[in-house]
């Protein structure tokens, strides 16, 4: 009986592990594994496929000009950087989205499945499973970033940036409340940094501010003259 039930068990987990319904989510815990042993193999011939993405996604570096453009890249830096993609190498990040994907899809499909007896639809548990690994990226790409940081792959390092000439791009700095702002390096890459100002002024769009102390999450700033 024993036997016969943990077959039967077993059975069960592999056609709800490989069912239509966890499609995406196999193919993302199937990803996984492969980059997992492609970069295991790599290090044998001296090939890392982790710095081949870290120089092919710079989330830091920017070339764009235009003001509409400015915004935008401004905006895709802020949400990076609350997914943690500008902290972790980039193929820790993505292993980590991809299961967290995955783990998040195959769970909700299993609670799903044990109370009403049928799988979710599919566009309801992708939803789902993306939403959560998003948010899971986030909370969980801190902690991991201080065990497993980014190797600098930008002109230059943040610690660098005290000193430089930042000109306000989206909305008011106040005390409290940042902005955000942009400076160029020396090799004209932009920077997008959230600021506020060390006193209580206000700094509006188009104001020139140098950038002065590094806070957790932002920049204090006082106005160039």
């Amino acid at each position: 009986f024993c036997i016969n039930g943990q077959g039967i068990r077993e059975n069960f987990m592999n056609a709800f592990l490989f069912s239509d319904a966890n499609t995406y989510f196999s193919i993302a815990i199937g990803i996984v594994c492969v980059i997992g042993l492609l970069e295991v193999l790599g290090q044998l011939v001296g090939f890392s496929i982790g710095q081949l993405l870290d120089s092919s996604f710079d989330f830091d570096a920017d070339v764009g000009s235009d003001t509409g453009v400015d915004a935008a890249q401004g905006s895709l830096a802020a949400l990076t950087s609350w997914l943690c993609l500008n902290r972790l190498p980039f193929l820790v990040w993505l292993i980590m989205f991809l299961t967290f994907f995955s783990i998040s899809g195959y769970g909700s499909n299993y609670v799903s499945l044990n109370l009403i007896g049928d799988f979710l639809p599919n566009f309801i548990s992708f939803v789902f499973a993306m939403a959560s690994a998003l948010f899971l990226s986030h909370y969980f790409g801190k902690p991991l970033a201080k065990i497993v940081p980014k190797e600098e792959t930008s002109a230059i390092s943040q610690d660098s940036f005290s000193g430089r000439l930042a000109q306000i791009t989206i909305g008011t700095a106040r005390k409290g409340m940042p902005a955000e702002a942009v400076f160029k390096d020396e090799f004209d890459q932009k920077h997008y940094v959230m600021v506020e100002p060390i006193d209580d002024e206000e700094f509006n769009q188009g104001v020139n501010v140098v950038l002065v102390t590094k806070q957790e999450n932002n920049w204090l700033v006082t106005r160039f003259d």
